[in-house]
């Protein structure tokens, strides 16, 4: 597979891709992210197949730290970006509290004025 063969990265594929999606949905939380994990992991294999030792461990194995470390750094880096929300939802006021709030608020800037010319 080192060597270019297509076949053997296929079939690797069709044998590692689902346990790796699952472990990283599991990891996640994501459909989205674990599709775009599994899909980095093979795009790793492919480019950077020559870091994986029969030594250290299975194929298996370095596919899954694969999947792991991949799943760390987006987590990592998407966890600076919140959703930004219409309004917050602990201010979220209705409309007629709004005017409820708006004829207080002109009451007492009433009141106000009027203790003032006094």
């Amino acid at each position: 597979m080192l060597a270019g063969d297509e076949e053997a990265l296929a079939v690797l594929y069709e044998r590692r891709a689902r346990d790796i999606h699952r472990f990283a949905l599991h990891m996640c939380g994501s459909q989205a992210l674990a599709d775009d994990v599994t899909q980095e992991v093979f795009m790793v294999l492919i480019r950077d197949g020559r870091n994986f030792n029969a030594a250290r461990g299975s194929v298996s194995a370095f596919l899954m730290g694969v999947a792991r470390n991949q799943v760390l750094r987006r987590l990592r880096r998407e966890r600076f970006y919140v959703a930004i929300e219409d309004e917050p939802p602990d201010r979220t006021l209705t409309k007629a509290s709004r005017t409820t709030e708006q004829s207080s608020v002109a009451a007492n800037s009433k009141a106000s004025l009027d203790a003032i010319s006094r």
